[in-house]
């Protein structure tokens, strides 16, 4: 039954994207929040979520579409919104089958598939890397002739280091496509940039996007706040302790320490450009030597 309100279904396997609940609903919409199932007693503003409802990890885009339009049966659903990277493609084909608003699968395609970026920035003039797909053997033997090592094999479809390999001789990547089998042709963000953006410009990036969402289904216009003209900065790792002591870094310019769970991160802002960079080349080496560890570069996303 339908009460009046427009209803957005957000969809993650990864828990972000709060502010965005937290201004949808603020704003009069009914929120409706698909998460994995680990997540389903994460700290999402719950005062904000008509249902919270959750699925197995690594669904297929089609099977999370069958999800959606089960509970859409009993729920009019008006926009649909993927709060993270890795569930483009599933709303993407959700907005298609169900002639929802907002980008198809085409158009996504240059926000997440790699080879699409790249190609599509290449004849706007943008300089990029040399690349080339993982389709034609004689174009990629052309490729690694011409343009000298290392290369990176990389996932079109993935985010971060994610399934990145470095091939060092030509001779180290045909294992790796027949390992790969039909799955090479799909082949070739950082954390924490919407915080930076924020203490930058005074831009909630994350409100700011519920709030076009909103005017978009009311059609009304969307009116973009007063911006800030400072400059940010971040400095990030994984940790060896769970909980690092970032007490030390303590200059007036820190705006932000980061509370996570074996990870060490701050932000920095300033009106002053020098300053920012001035106190990055000083927190990064730091960061190196007391907190830094390292992981292998897992081949799937990890929650």
């Amino acid at each position: 039954m339908s009460d009046g309100k427009e209803t957005i279904l957000c969809i993650t396997s990864y828990e972000k994207g709060k502010a965005f609940l937290s201004e949808a609903a603020r704003l009069g919409c009914n929120v409706l929040l698909l998460t994995v199932e680990k997540l389903k007693d994460a700290s999402w503003p719950r005062e904000a979520l008509a249902d919270l409802m959750t699925m197995p990890e690594g669904l297929t885009p089609e099977q999370v579409l069958n999800t959606v339009t089960y509970r859409a049966r009993h729920q009019r659903i008006d926009r649909i919104v993927a709060l993270d990277e890795f569930e483009l493609e599933s709303a993407a084909l959700i907005r298609e089958h169900m002639r929802l608003p907002g980008m198809g699968q085409s158009t996504t395609r240059f926000f997440r598939d790699k080879l699409a970026m790249r190609q599509r920035a290449q004849r706007a003039g943008v300089l990029v890397p040399e690349f080339t797909p993982i389709l034609n053997y004689d174009d990629l033997r052309e490729f690694m002739q011409s343009v000298p090592g290392p290369w990176l094999l990389k996932p079109r479809s993935s985010a971060s280091a994610i399934g990145i390999q470095k091939i060092h001789q030509p001779q180290h990547l045909w294992p790796l496509l027949d390992e790969l089998g039909d799955k090479q042709s799909h082949y070739v963000g950082g954390a924490y940039i919407a915080d930076v953006i924020e203490h930058s410009t005074g831009i909630n990036l994350w409100r700011e996007w519920a709030k076009i969402e909103v005017a978009s289904m009311s059609g009304s216009e969307y009116d973009l706040p007063r911006v800030n003209s400072l400059y940010a900065g971040s400095v990030l790792c994984l940790a060896k302790m769970a909980e690092p002591d970032l007490s030390p870094f303590d200059a007036p310019e820190v705006v932000e320490t980061l509370k996570r769970h074996h990870h060490a991160g701050l932000i920095v802002a300033s009106e002053s450009a020098e300053r920012v960079n001035t106190l990055l080349q000083q927190y990064a080496p730091e960061f190196l030597e007391r907190f830094c560890a390292t992981a292998p570069v897992p081949d799937r996303p990890i929650g």
